[in-house]
């Protein structure tokens, strides 16, 4: 019996260590990734408990190559978005690299699902906030949210408002055929 109890230890421990290994593997970064030091993995953790455009169905778009990065040092806007056939192709802009690190992850969540709207002729910007404003409802991310930028961070306290939205969106955002751009 003790024999039979070691052996299925050992096969559970191999188990273990098989799945935990793969599990582990570094993937190779992309050339957005490497440009940006993002992961666009970790918004997919967002989207569990975020409710927001695209959040059901960005993990599956973005393994099959329906959603697409790039990014571009040239570029002063924060996203453009080009729907296609083929998906959304998102070009990112130094606005995006600039931030702070522990801010960088949750601003691409939101614009994740800005350019989700954005591709389908919405307000990207409100989409963009509405993430916002879910994840900072969370206490958890309290020292995240003061670390925003002013525009994002003056932009979450009007977002309360829907006259002060309307206002500040239209004196700091701009967005024109699918590009999301900063005025500050």
């Amino acid at each position: 019996m003790n024999a039979v109890k070691t052996i299925f230890k050992i096969i559970t421990l191999g188990i273990i260590l098989a799945v935990t290994g793969c599990a582990s593997t570094n993937l190779p970064k992309t050339e957005f990734e490497e440009k940006t030091g993002l992961s666009v993995i970790i918004p997919m953790r967002y989207y569990t408990w975020v409710k927001a455009d695209g959040a059901e169905t960005f993990m599956d778009d973005y393994v099959n190559g329906k959603f697409t990065f790039t990014y571009s040092e040239d570029a002063d806007y924060f996203v453009k978005v080009e729907k296609s056939e083929a998906g959304i192709s998102t070009t990112w802009g130094k606005p995006l690299a600039s931030l702070q690190n522990s801010v960088k992850h949750i601003a691409l969540t939101a614009f994740i699902s800005a350019a989700y709207s954005a591709a389908e002729e919405k307000d990207g910007i409100d989409s963009a906030y509405n993430v916002f404003s879910q994840i900072f409802a969370d206490p958890l991310y309290a020292q995240v949210k003061a670390a925003l930028p002013v525009v994002f961070l003056n932009g979450l306290e009007a977002y309360k408002d829907e006259a002060a939205w309307a206002e500040y969106k239209a004196a700091h955002f701009s967005t024109a055929d699918g590009t999301i751009s900063i005025i500050e």
